[in-house]
């Protein structure tokens, strides 16, 4: 209820004290991020919960669960792929990033940068260890007590993230 309230608070006060003229923003793209932010926190709360109905229930092991759940992830995004490169996207005329190909998603190129430039793909495979490890542990945490407690330690993670960064000088 506090997360909602919080959420509900912080939206309307985007939405309500709204400066456009200092970010380049409209109301509405405002609104439609808050909502966004809603959305997810009701997509990762259905998540956990039938992640521990299943944990709980079917006795899986957290590492088998992580398991099901990347092969799944990574073949549905395998997937998505193939349109997506179909896709035509465009970045804004004001970004300073430049586009050889005008596409959504662009896989071939990704390939191609982590043949080329083992600063790429270095932290890619770092990032799905970590990704793997960080859900692995969640799960085991989810088996072990409950979903709550593992987004109560999730939260943590980005308090504590956040004071780090706040302390480092990085923000």
């Amino acid at each position: 209820v506090t997360v909602i309230v919080g959420l509900v608070v912080v939206g309307v006060g985007d939405y309500v004290f709204f400066n456009g003229s200092s970010s380049g923003l409209d109301k509405n793209t405002v609104l439609a991020g808050d909502l966004l932010i809603v959305l997810a926190q009701i997509i990762t709360a259905v998540q956990m919960t039938i992640e521990e109905k299943i944990v709980k229930k079917y006795k899986t092991h957290p590492l088998q669960g992580i398991g099901l759940e990347g092969i799944f992830g990574f073949s549905m995004l395998a997937l998505l792929l193939i349109p997506m490169y179909f896709i035509p996207w465009h970045l804004p005329q004001s970004s300073s990033s430049w586009q050889e190909h005008v596409r959504f998603e662009d896989t071939i190129d990704a390939f191609k940068q982590w043949a080329y430039t083992p600063y790429v793909l270095v932290p890619s495979l770092g990032l799905v260890f970590s990704i793997a490890f960080f859900n692995f542990a969640g799960l085991t945490v989810t088996k072990t007590m409950n979903a709550t407690t593992r987004m109560v330690l999730d939260t943590f993670r980005s308090i504590i993230i956040w004071v780090i960064s706040l302390a480092v000088g990085w923000q």
